[in-house]
């Protein structure tokens, strides 16, 4: 998957959060700042429990997705019914 969590070594402490929540060891407890791109499947769990808000997606191309994402979907939309005629 393209989308990897990136971690913020400067906000990290160390916590290893994330390295017990990450269900493929894509994170080190050496170095719980880093995600090894080639194990990370993009679920998310690390982002979600880190205490200090270390670990975020990004890049350029996060960005161009979050951007189309929001176009998209920041208007309500309203239910559509399908009725089948059996």
């Amino acid at each position: 998957m393209p989308l990897h969590p990136e971690g913020s070594k400067g906000k990290c402490t160390s916590c290893h959060a994330c390295v017990k929540m990450c269900p493929v060891g894509a994170i080190t407890m050496g170095e719980p700042y880093k995600t090894n791109e080639k194990k990370c499947i993009s679920c998310g769990r690390c982002v979600v429990v880190c205490p200090e808000q270390a670990r975020l997606f990004g890049g350029l191309l996060y960005k161009a997705v979050s951007w189309k994402f929001e176009k998209a979907y920041s208007e309500p939309k309203q239910p559509e019914f399908f009725y089948v005629n059996v």
